[in-house]
């Protein structure tokens, strides 16, 4: 069985979702990106989904909530 290196663009895209997703949970849940404490796993994945896929949907009120790291 032979394994080709050439990636469809559609799985290219949706891998490329994931990673930046996984990227931005792990980012929102280190302690710096949350004023007073630690942003759980569920918000973080959800915000990070939400901004990754530009819908606006927030869990957590993003200026009061999180730092200016997390923010950015």
């Amino acid at each position: 069985m032979r394994f080709s290196r050439k990636r469809e663009p559609t799985t290219l895209s949706i891998l490329g979702f994931a990673v930046l997703i996984l990227i931005g949970t792990g980012l929102l849940s280190l302690p710096g990106a949350c004023e007073g404490g630690k942003l759980g796993f569920i918000d973080a994945l959800f915000t990070a989904t939400s901004a990754t896929c530009v819908t606006g949907l927030v869990v957590v009120d993003t200026g009061s909530t999180l730092s200016p790291l997390g923010q950015a």
